[in-house]
């Protein structure tokens, strides 16, 4: 098993600069310094309230962690959460079946709670992603949005 660091991951929105040091290291973000240097860095608690996140970054660096971590504090609560990792599909209508026709997704659509989903390793589909997220948007559309958060990675 890989080594799990109990470090706070910064994300920063899409279109925003970082600012490293002379030697390429992110100024800790919660000194003074580093708060004036990068004002936008935040954690994913901080874009608990967006509907839709999507974590973009280099293979380990932390998007499936974090993905796992969301997973296992929305399993504390109520906030039914739904992972499903889309590097283990080898079928698309599998992965659509899970995403979208799954007992959870009907219980839910059935219901008036919350349901957050986590989809991890659209990367790893390679050329099916295009395809993939064609499906995601069309099945969103069926689907009561505003009870509902999407985290992609």
């Amino acid at each position: 098993m890989p080594t799990r660091y109990e470090w706070t991951r910064f994300w920063i929105p899409r279109g925003n600069d970082v600012y490293v040091t002379d030697q390429g290291y992110l100024e800790d973000p919660t000194s003074r310094f580093g708060q004036s240097m990068n004002a936008d860095l935040a954690t994913l608690d901080d874009f608990a309230q967006r509907k839709c996140v999507v974590m973009l970054g280099e293979a380990g660096s932390g998007k499936s962690t974090e993905l796992r971590e969301i997973h296992e504090c929305a399993a504390r609560t109520d906030a039914n959460p739904l992972l499903v990792d889309a590097g283990e599909y080898p079928d698309i209508v599998d992965l659509k079946n899970d995403l979208f026709e799954s007992e959870q997704i009907e219980t839910w659509k059935n219901g008036d709670g919350q349901l957050t989903i986590l989809l991890d390793g659209l990367d790893e589909l390679l050329l099916e992603t295009p395809r993939v997220i064609r499906l995601i948007a069309r099945n969103l559309r069926e689907l009561p949005v505003d009870r509902l958060r999407f985290r992609v990675a």
